[in-house]
């Protein structure tokens, strides 16, 4: 699994335009989302929630904002990245580790990869599920 840290840019993303409510189906980050929760099952609940916690946007943080700036100024306080991970950027490092210690919440990749450790732990409790 760790091997989805090559996949990881440096480069913070353009926010994607957001094409359902319901899902991120059809969206840029879909492929991000559906690889890292490939095998579980859960991948299309996966896109739905992504869809409620963030709008598909790889940069979004509470509340109802977005950010794509330098990723290492953001408030760590805060829930941010396509899952609405609050108190995690453990995972977020985890899934994109780098040597200069910046937490990469602002990628789809990463974040997905990040919520998919969360879920590895939990299933769906993060999420209400």
């Amino acid at each position: 699994m760790f091997a989805a840290a090559v996949l990881c840019a440096c480069v913070p993303p353009t926010p994607p335009a957001v094409t359902s409510k319901v899902s991120c189906a059809g969206t840029p980050v879909e492929g991000a989302i559906r690889t890292a929760f490939a095998g579980t099952g859960d991948e299309d609940y996966m896109l739905t929630r992504a869809a409620h916690e963030s709008g598909c946007n790889p940069c979004a943080y509470y509340p109802s904002q977005s950010y794509c700036g330098d990723a290492a100024t953001f408030n760590p306080r805060t829930a941010k990245s396509l899952f609405g991970l609050l108190g995690h950027d453990d995972l977020i490092f985890a899934a994109c580790p780098n040597p200069f210690g910046i937490i990469w919440w602002n990628d789809a990749s990463c974040g997905a990869w990040a919520a998919r450790f969360l879920y590895n732990g939990s299933g769906r409790r993060p999420w209400g599920g």
